[in-house]
């Protein structure tokens, strides 16, 4: 009989003010509950609040928050987390160049279905080209 892989449960946190995306993505991730645990935030400060009292293996965030945008609080994050892989979104490729310079892993558009950023999230790789 063949052994069953272990999965590593992947620690997410989530930074969007758009609470359909977040909801949406914690239903999803909610499938498979031994692969994830995440948790979400609506504004860099709450952000950087679960930041400074956790550690997370993957981050993504929203491009513009009400707060303002991510790329102050993503370079310390990267500084503070080098191994944390950050995805970011962005409609435009002059926001993704920007994100990338803070400290990005990926950059999505979006509108990508929740299925293909879990695989994003898990590191693994989507089934088509993403362009944003």
């Amino acid at each position: 009989m063949a052994k069953k892989k272990k999965t590593r449960t992947l620690r997410v946190l989530i930074v969007d003010d758009n609470r359909d995306h977040c909801d949406t993505l914690v239903d999803v991730a909610g499938l498979y509950p031994d692969r994830y645990v995440v948790t979400t935030t609506q504004t860099l400060a709450e952000a950087a609040g679960k930041l400074n009292g956790g550690e997370f293996d993957v981050i993504l965030w929203d491009y513009a928050l009400p707060d303002g945008t991510p790329f102050e609080l993503m370079a310390k994050t990267r500084q503070q987390f080098p191994n944390v892989r950050m995805i970011a979104k962005a409609n435009d490729h002059k926001k993704a160049d920007r994100l990338m310079t803070a400290g990005c892993n990926i950059v999505v558009g979006p509108m990508m279905r929740p299925e293909d950023l879990l695989r994003c999230i898990s590191g693994r790789r989507i089934k088509r080209d993403i362009h944003v």
